[in-house]
């Protein structure tokens, strides 16, 4: 069927009523193309319909999804991940940071490169104003790596980051539940463990040792107290 479909698309390009609706439906020709399995065909029109459409984020879906063409091709990829950051220092761009870093982060964990995937879904979160569908994305991308990467505290505090419901995340609600609810207790028995260490490490110091500790504790806990105090104070100066 997606052949069929793919042929006479194709045949049509010509009568598209505008630019635009040409590059529509060479979109929609590679989507058909990368579907039935015939990915040169499918980049072929990803990068015609980058090239030529006017709207900033099908050009950069477009990019994206041409990237996924090559993904075994790590030169490719760097390629593609290089015109991602290209796009994210252009105005033309500006809103759609959140959308460019993320998929630079999805392109970087194909190479794979878990660190520099790390850098963009971060970026992706910092630049993302008021599209939760992107920010559960790379909030829950951040969780599966740190969690992979037995950094649990981490992973911990991006699955708890979560918007949810969220219908974008419905397929993926079960292992987020589950490790939610395990990363928890770990947690828990992670913050026992330390507590213990410290009460350990404690009793091995010569009680002058213990008192210049307390002080340095104390003195650091009264130094937080007041910046919170502070900002307590400026928010309400600002609200009156």
């Amino acid at each position: 069927i997606y052949d069929s479909s793919a042929v006479h698309l194709e045949k049509a390009l010509s009568n598209a009523e505008s630019k635009e609706d040409r590059v529509r439906w060479q979109y929609l020709l590679a989507q058909l193309h990368e579907m039935g399995h015939r990915y040169d065909k499918a980049s072929e029109f990803y990068l015609k319909a980058a090239k030529k459409t006017v709207n900033p984020e099908l050009d950069i879906y477009a990019h994206l999804y041409d990237a996924k063409m090559n993904a075994g091709n790590g030169k490719e990829l760097d390629k593609n991940i290089g015109n991602l950051i290209k796009m994210s220092k252009r105005d033309k761009y500006s809103a759609y940071r959140d959308i460019i870093f993320h998929s630079a982060g999805e392109l970087s964990l194909k190479k794979p490169d878990t660190l520099a995937a790390i850098s963009f879904f971060k970026k992706s979160i910092k630049y993302n104003e008021n599209n939760q569908v992107y920010r559960n994305k790379s909030f829950l991308a951040l969780a599966d790596i740190y969690y992979e990467l037995r950094d649990y505290r981490n992973a911990a505090a991006h699955y708890d980051s979560l918007t949810l419901p969220d219908p974008a995340l419905d397929a993926d609600s079960g292992h987020i539940n589950e490790r939610r609810a395990v990363l928890k207790r770990v947690v828990e028995l992670l913050d026992l463990v330390n507590l213990e260490d410290s009460l350990q490490r404690m009793a091995l110091l010569t009680p002058a040792q213990r008192d210049a500790l307390i002080k340095q504790i104390v003195k650091k806990h009264n130094k937080e107290k007041d910046r919170k105090s502070t900002r307590l104070n400026s928010s309400h100066a600002n609200i009156s």
